[in-house]
């Protein structure tokens, strides 16, 4: 689940399609808002190639579903600066397990991502390991593949109430479907 910030609510972005998109949230906390409250807030969603204008600054959006359908990595293009979110990452863990995972997207999106490997120097993903090198992107494709084709083990683990596959890939592990 995603959020939204603006300085007077928070809403949820549960499945919103299409641009400007108004969106509708009943009940949750939000500041200032009972729990029975609606709140109405303005969603503009990012598509790939989408570029936030911040003067000298320009930030790209590219589209990396797998991890999640709407996962995105910005590109700080000034700065040469990847930031993967959770789909690329060093020493930790990337959930694969749960609903609207797909590998196969997941392996095209790191696909995609090692295409324009030379626009960035540095990865920053949201945990572990800050930054990790572009190196790493083939090496998550290559262990996502062998994953797929059974050739790593997973180990059957308790994890936040799942019981979930851990695929060691050496660098880091995927948590998959048990």
């Amino acid at each position: 689940m995603h959020y939204i910030q603006r300085p007077d609510i928070f809403c949820r972005n549960a499945a919103v399609r299409g641009k400007n998109t108004s969106l509708m949230v009943k009940g949750g906390s939000f500041p200032g808002f009972s729990s029975d409250a609606i709140c109405f807030c303005k969603v503009d969603l990012l598509e790939d190639g989408d570029e936030l204008d911040l003067g000298e600054r320009p930030l790209k959006i590219i589209h990396i579903p797998g991890h999640t359908p709407g996962s995105i990595a910005v590109l700080d293009v000034k700065n040469r600066v990847l930031i993967s979110g959770d789909p690329v990452q060093q020493d930790g863990h990337i959930y694969m397990f749960g609903p609207n995972r797909n590998m196969d997207q997941y392996i095209k999106s790191l696909e995609y991502l090692e295409s324009r490997a030379d626009e960035f120097d540095e990865i920053w993903p949201s945990h572990a390991d800050i930054p990790v090198s572009p190196e790493v992107i083939p090496k998550l494709r290559e262990g996502a593949r062998a994953v797929q084709a059974g050739e790593i083990e997973g180990k059957e683990t308790e994890m936040h109430g799942f019981t979930v596959k851990v695929y060691d890939l050496g660098f880091c592990r995927l948590l998959g479907e048990a």
